[in-house]
């Protein structure tokens, strides 16, 4: 991975998850394209992590490699690291996490309230 933003090192894993699945079954960047209506070149891209696909076109790859759609994030979400939060913002994620579902629109709307008298 290298120095860039979540985004691109999301970007990044998936191609890299979407490669080692590719080459386990061993079937080729061409087959792949095939298999999904791209071309191969779409597929290169995506492997090099230098192009995000549309959420269809991850479906039709899963599909082709035999996977779930789930298979290309596994080991993905490790490549983002986690958001530092400074005090504040640590205590308001804790707040929210703790919160039972039901009670998190009253949150958020206190917190709009808060928010608007800026």
């Amino acid at each position: 991975m290298s120095d860039s933003t979540p985004e691109q090192q999301l970007r990044e894993a998936i191609g890299t998850r979407i490669a080692q699945l590719r080459a386990a079954r061993k079937v080729t960047q061409e087959q792949l394209a095939e298999r999904v209506g791209a071309a191969p070149q779409t597929i290169r891209r995506i492997e090099r992590g230098k192009t995000t696909p549309p959420l269809g076109r991850l479906l039709d790859i899963a599909t082709a490699l035999g996977v779930q759609l789930l298979d290309l994030f596994e080991q993905a979400d490790a490549a983002v690291p986690p958001p530092i939060w400074d005090t504040e913002e640590a205590a308001v994620v804790e707040l929210w996490q703790n919160t039972p579902a039901e009670l998190r629109p009253i949150l958020v709307e206190v917190m709009q309230r808060f928010a608007a008298r800026r």
